[in-house]
């Protein structure tokens, strides 16, 4: 047998070295694979890093000679290179969307213009586009144009003034603010009025202007109409602005009514009722006059002459403010002191992104005041007159301090055994079907007993197990808010925040959008706790017609109130059958219902004849507090002031501007030259006592001879002048010196229109004016001038008017009219 290993040990080495080969061939191949993998990872993760980095806005979007015409700036710190824009027509279905191919880099930090006006398509203002820029790395941005809204806008309507005399005009201002949440530009918007009422209004056929031909994104647009009302006293016309094809109900309304005034000075000065008034505003006193007649560019009047009875209220957050003094040629001294405008206002009861509709199902209250009936009710709707609040007296009655509530407003002090009652009414606060919403400011006091602490609770009286409440169930220095409600057959729904800190101030907003569902804000900073109820889907009924507390729980069914609330609660609000929105509760969370609520910039000025402005003072950011409406929102029971410590200043044929400046903040609607109100006076500035009195805005040129008054009658019977009651007075406030006129003509020229002893004036019928010719002012008033000496040019007087007469009742009337400085020349 022949021996074979040495042919098998060569086999075998051969079959190794091809083993070998091979796995090392495997293995190269593997790993070239993997590597290759591994660099298109890199590629790919390079490529969505760019992608990622890559950042830019469409800053701007018109229509410009019929083309899109987009600005885009790129916000990241790659260079944008833009190669698609994609158009879509969403008015014509039929219209497919369109690809056109641009080519444009922006570098870094860079904006670029004009995208889309070299592209061959034509927009027409009519339709609705959506546009859509793609990058090189596939990003996109999306724009729309719309021809009306898709959904509600902010529409706002005001009239100035809004009580009138029959047959004068008054001017309405409707504001059309783009605040749509997306990128959208409004393409032709076109206001359209309505009209309703017992009284007669003629109204301008168009705006001024007639149309808005594009409003971006958060711009605005003011559209004006002129209208003449006439009809009687107390008879108004209601005026509803809107969009042409906008939203069903997207609207704004204002009412003008018909005041019964007897007579009033054309600038507006008004004779508000029968007898005899001495002026009495002094020469530092300035008063805001809603006349803007001679103003350099349409400010209103500022002058110590009287306010009018008719008076005027300013939208401040609409229209910005600017009132001017007149200039005179003589030296005006003011000596160093504090200088200060004082405003007459009213605060908003809420922001303008809370739709103002639901005040008349709500209940607010601010706490602002402790006097009876206590606290007051806000929302100046019906909920005021059905909603009661009751403090009870002795150690059940919380302690009212000015300023312990949020933002240093008013606000109540719990000390563990006080409460509040408020009585349910069916339209405001009774639940019911839903949806509810409560909010809030509470701040918890650490020393105070740990568990269960009730901010807000309402219960059914019998038997006393549905309920509806906002608690605060203390351990310590933290705590969790419950927002809990009875969803029937025993469940509770229940949303909770947890680990909410005392001794600071806290807001809620308690949302029950239904039977079975809710929703907890606290601080609008999106913390947000949701819980929900399934079991009983159809049930929507909350029962609650017993009392509801603040500060405690009413305990109903035990008879017994407990789980006193320890801390400060301030402005409790509740609105029945309205859930509001996200963006909602945050709006409240950021209302300050207290110091702040309004944020102006306050320029003081002085203007020369050229107009060139020197500005003397001015502060920006200045904080103004909350002034509750306190049920009514048309009463103004308190004003505001801005101070300014000033230095000496001399004034030489200049003028005194003031100019505020509305930043941010909830609306401020501000009263100005009403002789109405006394406790606070109409708005004005007040200044150190000065040299001299400023000039009003009447003035008189002794080389013309007679001067003219118009006088109109503004209420509702007729009335004639008589001789003995009525002079023109220059009175001077330099010397011991002053001028009468006595009367000529009234309402023409002539004998027939003469006003003597054996002569009274022709009837003056109600809603007409006459004019009355004075004779010039001399120190023995007479005819002609002849007697006494002749009044001095150049020096400073204080001009007032006396009428007297009687009515077609044969009631007498005598006035006397502060017009303020007079410049004679």
């Amino acid at each position: 047998m022949k021996n074979r290993r040495a042919l098998s040990t060569l086999v075998g080495a051969v079959f190794f070295i091809i083993a070998a080969s091979s796995t090392v061939a495997y293995v190269s191949y593997s790993m070239n694979v993997i590597d290759n993998f591994s660099q298109s990872v890199i590629i790919k993760e390079s490529i969505d890093e760019a992608r990622n980095s890559e950042s830019f806005e469409i800053t701007d979007a018109i229509i410009s000679n019929n083309k899109f015409d987009l600005t885009v700036q790129n916000t990241g710190k790659l260079p944008v290179k833009l190669t698609k824009l994609w158009v879509e027509n969403t008015t014509d279905t039929t219209w497919n969307a369109t690809r056109f191919i641009i080519d444009q880099t922006i570098p870094p930090s860079g904006s670029v213009s004009g995208i889309g006006q070299s592209i061959s398509l034509y927009a027409v203002d009519t339709q609705a586009y959506s546009l859509s820029l793609i990058s090189e790395r596939g990003n996109s941005k999306t724009f729309s144009f719309n021809s009306v809204p898709d959904q509600s806008i902010s529409i706002n309507l005001h009239a100035a003034p809004e009580n009138i005399a029959n047959g004068f005009s008054t001017t309405l201002f409707m504001t059309v603010t783009n605040d749509l949440p997306t990128e959208t530009t409004l393409l032709n918007v076109v206001p359209q009025l309505t009209m309703s009422g017992a009284a007669s209004p003629v109204c301008d056929t168009s705006s001024s202007p007639s149309s808005k031909p594009a409003l971006k994104r958060g711009e605005s647009v003011i559209f004006k109409w002129s209208c003449t009302i006439t009809g009687s006293a107390s008879q108004s016309s209601t005026f509803t602005a809107s969009i042409v094809n906008g939203i069903p109900g997207n609207d704004a309304s204002v009412t003008v009514t018909i005041q019964d005034v007897l007579l009033a000075l054309e600038s507006g000065t008004s004779l508000e009722s029968l007898g005899f008034t001495i002026p009495s505003v002094s020469p530092d006193i300035l008063i805001i006059h809603q006349e803007t007649t001679n103003t350099p560019n349409g400010e209103y009047q500022l002058s110590s002459g009287s306010a009018d009875s008719t008076g005027l209220t300013v939208d401040l957050d609409q229209n910005n403010m600017q009132f001017i003094s007149n200039n005179k040629t003589s030296t005006i001294s003011i000596p160093a002191g504090n200088w200060n405008t004082s405003l007459t206002y009213l605060s908003s009861p809420l922001d303008s992104s809370i739709n103002t509709s639901i005040l008349t199902n709500g209940m607010i209250f601010h706490f602002e005041d402790n006097t009876d009936p206590h606290p007051n009710s806000s929302t100046g709707t019906s909920c005021d007159n059905e909603i009661s609040a009751d403090i009870p007296t002795g150690t059940n009655s919380p302690l009212w301090t000015s300023n312990s509530g949020a933002y240093s407003s008013g606000g109540y002090t719990f000390d563990g055994n006080d409460y509040i009652s408020i009585n349910v009414s069916t339209s405001c606060n009774d639940l019911d079907n839903g949806p509810n919403s409560s909010a809030g400011w509470f701040n918890v006091d650490s020393t105070g007993a740990n568990g269960r602490q009730v901010i807000l609770r309402a219960e059914e009286s019998n038997p006393g197990t549905e309920f509806y409440e906002i608690v605060f169930d203390k351990s310590g220095t933290v705590g969790t808010l419950h927002f809990r409600f009875d969803s029937t057959e025993g469940k509770i729904i229940d949303c909770n925040i947890t680990n909410v800190t005392t001794d600071e101030w806290h807001h809620f907003v308690a949302v029950r959008e239904d039977s079975e569902n809710c929703t907890l804000y606290l601080d609008g900073d999106g913390m947000i706790d949701t819980d929900q109820d399934t079991s009983n889907p159809n049930n929507t009924i909350l029962t609650v017609n017993g009392n509801w507390l603040i500060g405690a729980n009413p305990n109903t069914q035990g008879g017994q109130i407990n789980e006193f609330f320890e801390g400060q609660i301030d402005s409790i609000m509740h609105w029945e059958e309205y859930a509001l929105t996200s963006s909602e509760a945050l709006a409240l969370y950021d209302t300050k219902y207290g110091d702040g609520a309004h944020v102006v910039d306050y320029t003081i000025e002085t203007v020369d004849t050229s107009g060139q402005k020197t500005t003397i003072y001015s502060q920006s950011n200045v904080a103004m507090e909350f002034i509750d409406p306190l049920q009514d929102l048309t009463d103004f029971y308190t004003s505001g002031n801005i101070t300014a410590a000033m230095g000496a200043i001399d004034l030489v044929n200049e003028r005194l501007l003031f100019t505020i400046n509305f930043v941010e903040g909830l609306g401020i609607d501000v009263r100005i030259d009403d002789s109405d109100l006394t406790n606070p006076l109409t708005s004005f500035v007040k200044l150190p006592m000065p040299s001299t009195t400023f000039p009003g805005y009447f003035s008189y040129d002794t080389s013309s001879g007679n001067y003219q008054i118009k006088v109109a009658n503004t209420g509702s019977v007729g009335a004639f002048f008589t001789i003995s009651g009525i002079r023109g007075v220059f009175d001077a406030t330099e010397t011991e010196q002053a001028f009468a006129s006595i009367p000529q003509y009234v309402n023409g020229t002539g004998t027939e229109f003469s006003l003597t002893d054996t002569n009274d004036s022709v009837y003056l019928p109600p809603g007409q004016s006459i004019t009355i010719e004075f004779y010039p002012p001399t120190t023995h008033p007479s005819v002609d001038g002849q007697y006494g000496t002749s009044i001095t040019p150049g020096d400073d007087y204080n001009f007032y008017i006396y009428l007297s007469g009687y009515d077609e009742t044969g009631r007498t009337f005598f006035k006397t009219i502060d017009i303020g400085g007079a410049t004679v020349y």
